[in-house]
């Protein structure tokens, strides 16, 4: 695999994500792997600190269910968001990581919701294992550059 697999994935992420193409974005996902949003950009464990999110296989399974039919949203129209990413760089992960390759971006991301636009910043890595039927995210963090502050509705995953 190389850097350009690397972020060609993160580009498809963003379009599956920006389609709302939940089940085939979900699939990109290793059966280990996760979606992290940290309350704070310092933090360094989901286990140690309270996250915004931190979705395994199960608990993706269970938010994307509630996208998918609008349930427990609360609105009356689909949720729609589009993500811009920007500065994306790939780089092979150290050694002993736990995953093959590491990708970095800045990702700007709007959401049409109840009649309004909302904007999210977010710094957001992705940790991608090989395997044989190509990459795969073992772990996505996005770091909202507001975690910590007042935070409108995050509706659909960054």
């Amino acid at each position: 695999m190389s850097a350009s697999a690397a972020c060609d994935l993160v580009a498809q992420e963003a379009w599956l994500l920006n389609t709302a193409a939940w089940d085939e974005w979900d699939a990109l996902f290793s059966p280990s792997g996760a979606y992290w949003m940290p309350l704070s950009m310092d933090q360094t464990s989901h286990k140690d600190h309270v996250s915004l999110m931190y979705d395994t296989r199960a608990l993706r399974a269970a938010r994307l269910t509630r996208l998918k039919t609008q349930d427990g949203l609360s609105i009356e129209t689909p949720v729609r968001a589009i993500r811009h990413l920007s500065n994306v760089q790939a780089a092979p992960a150290a050694e002993n990581a736990g995953y093959d390759w590491h990708v970095r971006a800045a990702v700007m991301m709007a959401q049409y919701a109840r009649g309004q636009v909302e904007t999210f910043h977010a710094l957001v890595q992705w940790h991608l294992q090989a395997t044989a039927s190509g990459l795969m995210i073992e772990l996505k963090r996005a770091d909202l550059l507001n975690g910590e502050g007042g935070l409108s509705d995050i509706l659909v995953y960054v």
